[in-house]
C-alpha cells in the first residue's frame, strides 16, 4: 500500500528523524506510538500529502485512496453536520442526478435513441443498487449514532458546534468515505467513552489498513495489529499487538544497553592501548592500527535517557469556605443549554465534570469561574479565588518560541529559569527554542501547563487538559492534581485519569436530560 524509504525531516536546526524506511501492508492496522515531540504528527502529514519532506521518498500504490483526519477540523464549506456527511457520497448523488436525467429523457426520445437510452438507464439503475444508494441514509445514521452526532442533531448549524463537535463530524464523514487507508491523528480526543468503543470496535474490525496516533492505550490495545514507535529519531516496526510489543522493546532496550556497555569498554581499552603505545617505537604500528580501527568503528548510540516530567502546582493563600455559589444558574450562548441549576462548591473539593461532548460542560465550567456571563442567575466566587484556567486551545498562529512565550508571561525570570521551567514540564531544548504553532498538541499543553505552574492559584479549572498528552506528562500531571492543596474544577472524558483524586463527578449530561432544576453541593473530603 506505501513504502516509505529514506525519509528524513526536521524543523530548522532540529532533526526530527534521520532516514526513516517502513512499508505499510494490505489490512494492517497500525498504532503509530512515542512521546510528545517526537513527530508522530508531522510524519502523519507527509504521508497524507499535507507537509513536504526534506529528503527520501513517499510511494503510495496508484489506486490507493487515502483519508486523513487531522487534530484541527475544517467544515466550514458545510452548514450543518447532515450535510457534511452526505458530501461523503457525492459521487452517488451526482450519479442519482444522471439517472433523474436519463429518466427525463425518456419521454423525448424514440427508436434507436430510446433504446440506447434504456441500457443506459438500466445500467445506472444497478449500479446505484451494487454501490448501495438506498443504504445511504442508513450508513449516515448509524456512524452518526456511534459517534454521538445523532444526540448532537445533524440539522444544527456547523457554526454553533465546539471543536470536539467539529472533529466527530470529520471522523465520521471520513469514515462514511470508506477510503483504502486511514490516517487518524488522536479520533479518541474529543469522544465520549461510550463513542471510543464504539469506534475501536470499528477500527478493530476495518476490512481495509489505517495508521492511527493515540495515547489512548486500552484503544490502542484493542484496534492494533502493527506498532510503529518513534524513539530517538528511529522508526521501530512490530507486527503484533501492543502489550506483546511492549516486552519486546523492553527485552531490545537491554540488549541495546548491553552492547552500547560493551562497545564502551572496548573503546576505552583501545583508546587506553593507543595512549601507551603511540609513542613508543617498537608498538606504534599497533597503535596507529587501533587508532584507524577506532575512527572507522560504527559507533552504537547511547541508550535514550528522557528524564520524567515533573509538575507540581502551588496553591495560593486559602480562601473563602465555599469556592462558587450559583443560583438558579442558566448557561448558554444563544439558548440555555442545561436547566435551573443551583451549585455550591467547597473549599477543597475536586470535581468532575463529564458527559457527553456538546452537552455543556466547557461552558458550565467557563461561567462557574466567571469567563462566561451566564445566561441567567447568577455567579458569585467566594473572597480570595484565584483561578488558574486551562482551556481547549492551540497556539495555530503563534509564530513565538515556547521559551519567549512563557517569558512574556513572567518577564522578571531569568531566561535560565524560564528554561528549567519548561524542561521541567518535559521539553526538551529544541522544543524549547521553536515556535509554539508547530509544536504537536502534547507540547503546546506542556507550554501552558508550565504557565500555570509558575503561579499561585487556590483553584485551577482545567478543561480536558489530557488531551494529546503522552503517558508520561498524564502520570506527572494525574500526581501533580492529586497532591494540590487547593480546589479543582475539572472537564475530562477520561475516567481512569481523574479517579484517583477527585472527591465528586458531576454528570452535566444527566443534569441536561433531567429537564429539571438542580441542586449540587460539593464538598470535600479532606
Amino acid at each position: 500500500m506505501l513504502e516509505i524509504s529514506d525519509l528524513s525531516h526536521g524543523y530548522g536546526d532540529r532533526t526530527l528523524w534521520k532516514r526513516l524506511d517502513v512499508r505499510l501492508l494490505p489490512r494492517e492496522h497500525v498504532a503509530l506510538i512515542g512521546r510528545n515531540g517526537v513527530g508522530k504528527s508531522t510524519l502523519l502529514q507527509i504521508m497524507a500529502g499535507r507537509l513536504p519532506h526534506d529528503r527520501g521518498r513517499i510511494a503510495w500504490l496508484p489506486t490507493v485512496s487515502v483519508g486523513y483526519l487531522t487534530q484541527h477540523a475544517d467544515l466550514s464549506e458545510y452548514s450543518t453536520p447532515r450535510q457534511a456527511l452526505q458530501a461523503s457520497f457525492s459521487a452517488l448523488y451526482e450519479k442519482e442526478r444522471v439517472l433523474e436525467r436519463t429518466a427525463v429523457r425518456l419521454g423525448e426520445v424514440e427508436g434507436d435513441e430510446l433504446d440506447r437510452l434504456l441500457t443506459r438507464y438500466a445500467r445506472l439503475q444497478e449500479e446505484l443498487e451494487e454501490e448501495g444508494i438506498y443504504e445511504v441514509n442508513a450508513r449516515i445514521d448509524s456512524v452518526a449514532s456511534g459517534l454521538g452526532l445523532l444526540e448532537l442533531g445533524l440539522d444544527r448549524p456547523i457554526d454553533a458546534l465546539s471543536g470536539g463537535q467539529r472533529t466527530k463530524v470529520l471522523l465520521a464523514q471520513l469514515l462514511l468515505q470508506s477510503p483504502d487507508v486511514l490516517l487518524l491523528d488522536e479520533p479518541t480526543n474529543f469522544l465520549d467513552a461510550e463513542h471510543v468503543e464504539w469506534l475501536g470496535g470499528y477500527l478493530q474490525n476495518h476490512p481495509s489498513s489505517f495508521v492511527v496516533i493515540s495515547h489512548d492505550i486500552p484503544f490502542v490495545e484493542r484496534v492494533a495489529n502493527v506498532i510503529w514507535q518513534i524513539e530517538n529519531g528511529e522508526l521501530l516496526r512490530y507486527s503484533g499487538g501492543y502489550r506483546d510489543f511492549l516486552a519486546y522493546a523492553e527485552q531490545r532496550g537491554a540488549q541495546h544497553a548491553q552492547s552500547y556497555a560493551r562497545q564502551q569498554d572496548d573503546i576505552k581499552r583501545m583508546e587506553e592501548f593507543v595512549q601507551k603505545n603511540i609513542a613508543r617505537a617498537s608498538t606504534t604500528k599497533r597503535a596507529q592500527s587501533r587508532r584507524k580501527q577506532l575512527d572507522k568503528l560504527e559507533r552504537i548510540a547511547p541508550p535514550a535517557s528522557v528524564a520524567p516530567p515533573h509538575i507540581e502546582f502551588t496553591a495560593g493563600p486559602a480562601p473563602a469556605k465555599f469556592i462558587v455559589r450559583a443560583k438558579k444558574l442558566q448557561i448558554g450562548y444563544e439558548y440555555p443549554l442545561l436547566p435551573t441549576l443551583d451549585l455550591e462548591i467547597e473549599r477543597g473539593s475536586k470535581l468532575a465534570f463529564t458527559g457527553c461532548n456538546g452537552v455543556g460542560k466547557s461552558t458550565l465550567l467557563r461561567t462557574l469561574i466567571g469567563d462566561l456571563a451566564p445566561w441567567g442567575g447568577s455567579v458569585e466566587l467566594g473572597d480570595g479565588v484565584r483561578v488558574g484556567y486551562f482551556a481547549q486551545e492551540s497556539y495555530r498562529d503563534d509564530d513565538t518560541s515556547a521559551l519567549d512565550t512563557v517569558w512574556r508571561a513572567f518577564p522578571d525570570m531569568t531566561q535560565q529559569e524560564v528554561r528549567r521551567a519548561l524542561a521541567r514540564t518535559g521539553l526538551k531544548a529544541e522544543h524549547i527554542m521553536q515556535a509554539v504553532r508547530s509544536l504537536s498538541g502534547g507540547e503546546q499543553a506542556k507550554v501552558r501547563l508550565c504557565i500555570l505552574t509558575l503561579r499561585r492559584y487556590n483553584v485551577l479549572a482545567l478543561d480536558e487538559p489530557t488531551n494529546h498528552l503522552d503517558q508520561a506528562a498524564k502520570r506527572a500531571l494525574g500526581a501533580a492534581l492529586h497532591n494540590f492543596p487547593g480546589t479543582l474544577l475539572l472537564v475530562s472524558h477520561e475516567p481512569e485519569f481523574y479517579r484517583p483524586f477527585v472527591t465528586q463527578t458531576v454528570d452535566v449530561e444527566v443534569i441536561s436530560s433531567a429537564g429539571r432544576d438542580e441542586h449540587i453541593v460539593a464538598r470535600s473530603r479532606r
